[in-house]
């Protein structure tokens, strides 16, 4: 009788269990409150059902939350392989949704990445790009966009070789997170940038803002374009770290001509709070897959190999900061094609 009553106020409180993530106020203190108001009708449940109870408003949590911060929680880095486009290869007009796969980094693996390290590696999440065709054709990688992150759909033994033939977010399946960037014409007035790309991460199920990268532009930049930065912030607008791409002759010329087979990897560095130098505390590489089509074809399909590497000790959120640089990034640096520039 008792377990019958309390699945009936389980019932009655539906926005109570889809909103419980165990903060304060529990199950268990409503349950009292509502004894010692006389709301309940009866004596309070037993203590073995109370538990069952509150087990119960637990697992009522939206599952995707949990599967995006365990792979997260779990992960020292990631390998993000781009889906390459023969039909951007041949029509430079050409401009498809990006598709990524990704799989986990581990700290033994090669420092020089060839695409076989990708796709060997098994699928552990999907994003998928959600625009206007309008957008795409008329303003290219400076397009609003919205970039889904999904669980990977396949089985732990599929790599990240297998494409998705769907063109946009997979239909009836909802985002964890989504990667928001609004249009900004970033382009510099002078000493200024007036309108610097940005990017926020907002979580699918609640649309709660969880992160937030934007373009660190220093005044220098417009003599010195070659040390280029992003800060990161939370949720709450504290910066966290500050992601420096050297570029051209940056940095003692460390990314000239990379990522090619003349210098394999072109690496950004992470360092924590707003320091622009000093050592840096993760990465985010883009590594050249090597001699065949996606190597051999790099520039005109703009289809590039990352790794991501998390600061030591980093916690969910501040991962998600770092996945949410490294798309930033990704669109202002990677995402133009060769066959597009004139």
């Amino acid at each position: 009788f008792f377990f019958r009553l309390g699945t009936m106020e389980i019932a009655g409180r539906g926005e109570r269990l889809e909103s419980f993530d165990g903060g304060e106020e529990s199950l268990l203190g409503d349950k009292k409150k509502s004894s010692s108001n006389g709301e309940g009708g009866g004596p309070s449940p037993s203590a073995p059902i109370l538990q069952e109870m509150n087990q119960m408003a637990i697992t009522a949590q939206p599952a995707s939350v949990n599967q995006l911060d365990s792979v997260l929680n779990d992960s020292h880095g990631l390998l993000i392989r781009e889906r390459f486009y023969w039909s951007q290869v041949a029509c430079a007009a050409c401009e498809r949704k990006t598709q990524f796969k990704v799989a986990k980094w581990d700290p033994s693996m090669p420092g020089i990445l060839e695409d076989n390290d990708f796709v060997s590696q098994p699928l552990v999440l999907e994003f998928y790009e959600e625009s206007d065709c309008f957008c795409r054709y008329c303003l290219h990688s400076m397009r609003e966009l919205k970039l889904g992150i999904f669980s990977g759909v396949r089985t732990q033994e599929s790599s990240m070789a297998w494409e998705n033939p769907n063109n946009g977010w997979p239909p009836g399946r909802d985002p964890h997170v989504i990667l928001f960037r609004p249009f900004k014409c970033n382009i510099p007035l002078f000493c200024c940038l007036p309108c610097p790309g940005e990017i926020s991460a907002i979580d699918g199920p609640s649309g709660a803002l969880r992160a937030r990268v934007m373009q660190d532009w220093k005044c220098w930049n417009c003599c010195w374009p070659c040390d280029v930065y992003l800060g990161t912030f939370d949720a709450t607008g504290v910066r966290t770290f500050t992601v420096h791409t050297p570029r051209a002759c940056g940095s003692g010329c460390i990314n000239c001509c990379a990522p090619s087979c003349c210098n394999r990897t072109h690496t950004s560095f992470i360092r924590r709070g707003n320091a622009i130098v000093g050592p840096s505390v993760g990465a985010i590489e883009v590594h050249w897959p090597g001699w065949n089509s996606r190597g051999l074809l790099q520039a005109y399909s703009a289809a590039e190999n990352f790794a991501v590497i998390f600061p030591a000790q980093s916690t969910t959120n501040e991962k998600l900061q770092i996945v949410s640089a490294w798309s930033l990034s990704n669109f202002l640096y990677w995402e133009k094609r060769a066959n597009q520039r004139n």
